[in-house]
């Protein structure tokens, strides 16, 4: 991912970024931008209803929304356990590309 976001940059942008400091939680970063303190590159679902915020969309050299992959493993015997079943369905519910 990052080297996708380096490609991005690079790309749009004839300046280096100028980072001065690196967090490694969204929220964090989110607060830090929201207080005045510099930029951030977040998930969409981050900042999907803050107001006031100017926001670029990171794409691809074709111009496709950079999307991260994840995965997400557990073992079957797991399902018994009702927190981590409701928790599976409903991440199967989630249309990742339209609803965050």
């Amino acid at each position: 991912m990052q080297a996708a976001i380096d490609r991005w940059w690079s790309g749009t942008f004839t300046r280096p970024p100028l980072i001065g400091m690196e967090v490694d939680k969204g929220d964090t970063c989110k607060e830090m931008v929201l207080n005045g303190l510099g930029y951030g590159v977040l998930s969409a679902s981050l900042v999907e209803n803050v107001e006031d915020l100017h926001r670029i969309v990171v794409t691809d050299k074709e111009g496709e929304p950079l999307v991260r992959k994840t995965w997400m493993f557990y073992h079957q015997s797991s399902l018994e356990i009702n927190v981590i079943d409701a928790f599976v369905r409903f991440v199967e519910t989630v249309d990742f590309k339209r609803d965050l």
